[in-house]
């Protein structure tokens, strides 16, 4: 019902304003010279500084265009929500929609949208609104606490995010969390090992920065007043130099005029995902009874230095802090060929989270002797440190050691490079035994039983006499004039499934093919082209919106198909791909062919996790 309000407004709208933005876009055309029309509208014109909304553009007249690209919304955050063609009254259309979040307060512009349609270009009309401060309250706080503010690039801090408040918590019906640091490209935000267990009695699902986390739930007293407060943390990695601005934390709430009776209060126990699973569009947030709070937390400012090339050493990459390394072997004396299990162990680190293994198969002394599997840069996470496996083969009876491996890192407290090496591990490999099928049969205590005999006569005696090949005369041609077109029929209604089904269901038609279209795509020639071609997979596969899919979108579909591992490395391999999307100066350490391997491989085991679409 809601989608036929918005269709018949936008349709009303689109008559309404066709012939003036036609007339504007071009005063030598009236409105009949071109069918098709275009307008773009919101559901009001006033809104709160961080409300979401939405705005809506209707092309009439054609239901193929180009696919379609945001303008710059000063003073706004957006994303595409959906684009899709539609008819209204028999009549061609497309529909776009995108979500804005106005960021500045006061009389707020939204500026002019391009449509291309063929070869021609259509432009919407601007929209002036009213965004309003809600207001700031002294019963709700927010702190935004780092680790350290002056860092070098690599170098991982701790982000406290606390939103206090003596209001009781239950009574809220709504809150929306923007932090900046954990939407800034320049950063990487990783989970922190302290994760709160989604099964704890204070933990909160809380939606910040559009996405979802878990928070804990506690309590404390400032400045001799009572306060309830919800708490998590994430690792911040940054990613390039500079003097970053982040300015302050928002949080945005509804909070009812009047309160409940306190047996509610008494009632209330937190519960994730449901709490705070609302939100600021939800009924009985938009009514008389409801008040807008707003609190923002102190501007955030952190300064990120180059690293020293001085002393770098060649194969460094790029961790920082100091780290020790512990390397065992599962066995020393094998057969060649024999697969040996590596235990490497990365510990006392402070950021544990950030630790990856060097790439071995790049090395030299590890390929010319071993066969290595693909890197596995995922390992199991310690308190203080990670330990990652892997298998090495042995290619010749030559080899008498593993070589040592070596882990350089910076140090930031000394700014000083330095070196985890381990010791290199004496092995002995002897020649592998040659063992044959029937060997194998036969060893052992019991009897070889029922094996084959030699015949002299070979299968002469299968042969049947030529007399005895004779037709059947109950296969007649009136039989095969029954079966064949059945046959026939079957086969054609077996070829066109899948047009009828992209019919009947194009997004499930979609879904069977993803994984079919994205091998057979050329091989990417740049991230941003490996990017869109990892977006369009999943938008496909799980109906989801290309371009501004990212890791936590999928969270939620994927968990109870792939492990915590596989899915924290597609949540690495997502933030590597969406960096170049915001910003064309940064340089990254992780070369185009290794993006596609891991690319290929995490969709590949997703491909196969999956039920069938």
């Amino acid at each position: 019902m809601k989608n036929l309000f918005i269709v018949v407004l936008l349709l009303f709208s689109s008559l309404t304003w066709a012939e003036e933005t036609q007339v504007e876009n071009d005063p030598n055309k009236t409105a009949e010279s071109d069918p098709i029309k275009v307008h773009a509208t919101s559901s009001t014109n006033t809104y709160f500084l961080g409300e979401k909304f939405f705005l809506d553009i209707m092309l009439m007249g054609s239901d193929t265009v180009t696919p379609f690209e945001a303008s710059e919304f000063p003073g706004f955050q957006h994303t595409i929500v959906s684009q899709k063609p539609l008819q209204v009254q028999k009549e061609k259309a497309y529909h776009i929609r995108l979500a804005l979040v106005p960021v500045k307060s006061g009389q707020m512009v939204i500026p002019p949208q391009f449509i291309k349609v063929a070869d021609k270009t259509y432009e919407t009309q601007e929209l002036a609104i009213e965004v309003k401060r809600p207001e700031i309250s002294k019963d709700i706080k927010l702190d935004v606490q780092l680790s350290k503010t002056d860092v070098y690039v690599g170098e991982p801090i701790l982000a406290t995010v606390t939103w206090y408040t003596s209001l009781p918590l239950y009574a809220f019906k709504a809150v929306d969390l923007e932090v900046p640091i954990l939407q800034n490209a320049s950063f990487r935000v990783l989970n922190s090992r302290h994760e709160p267990n989604p099964n704890d009695k204070n933990a909160i699902g809380l939606p910040v920065s559009q996405n979802r986390i878990i928070a804990l739930r506690g309590s404390t007293t400032i400045e001799e007043k009572e306060y309830e407060f919800l708490r998590f943390q994430r690792v911040i990695v940054p990613l390039s130099p500079g003097s970053f601005e982040l300015g302050d934390a928002r949080l945005l709430s509804v909070f009812p005029t009047k309160l409940k009776t306190t047996q509610q209060q008494k009632r209330w126990r937190p519960t994730y995902p449901s709490f705070f699973n609302n939100n600021f569009f939800d009924t009985e947030v938009n009514n008389s009874n409801v008040k807008k709070l707003m609190c923002l937390s102190p501007k955030l400012t952190v300064r990120v230095k180059e690293l020293p090339t001085q002393g770098r050493p060649n194969d460094f990459y790029g961790l920082v802090g100091k780290v020790d390394l512990k390397v065992s072997a599962d066995k020393v004396v094998l057969e060649s060929g024999s697969p040996i299990k590596l235990d490497i162990d990365l510990s006392k680190h402070s950021f544990p989270e950030i630790l990856e293994i060097p790439v071995l198969n790049q090395q030299l002394p590890f390929t010319q002797s071993f066969k290595l599997l693909p890197n596995k840069r995922i390992g199991e996470l310690r308190e203080d440190g990670t330990k990652f496996q892997r298998t090495l083969r042995p290619i010749d009876i030559d080899v008498k050691v593993i070589p040592s491996i070596r882990v350089p890192y910076f140090d930031p407290e000394r700014q000083t490079y330095g070196v985890a090496k381990s010791e290199p591990i004496a092995i002995k490999v002897t020649a592998a035994s040659e063992l044959t099928a029937f060997d194998a049969i036969v060893s052992g205590p019991n009897k070889l039983k029922n094996h084959l005999e030699e015949n002299s006569e070979g299968i002469r005696h299968n042969n049947l006499s030529a007399n005895l090949l004779k037709s059947d005369p109950l296969v007649s041609d009136w039989i095969w004039a029954f079966l064949i077109p059945p046959g026939l029929f079957l086969i054609y209604y077996q070829l066109s499934a899948y047009s009828r089904l992209k019919v009947s269901d194009p997004k499930r038609a979609l879904a069977i093919r993803a994984f079919r279209n994205f091998k057979s795509q050329n091989r990417a020639k740049s991230i941003h082209e490996l990017d869109e071609q990892v977006q369009t997979y999943f938008a496909d596969r799980l109906q989801l919106t290309a371009g501004a899919i990212i890791a936590q979108d999928l969270q939620e579909t994927l968990k109870q198909y792939i492990s915590q591992n596989d899915f924290d490395e597609l949540r690495s391999l997502l933030d590597h791909l969406k960096i170049p999307r915001f910003t064309e100066t940064h340089q990254s350490n992780i070369q185009l062919d290794e993006l596609i391997q891991r690319s290929q491989k995490i969709v590949r085991l997703i491909e196969r996790s999956l039920p069938n679409a």
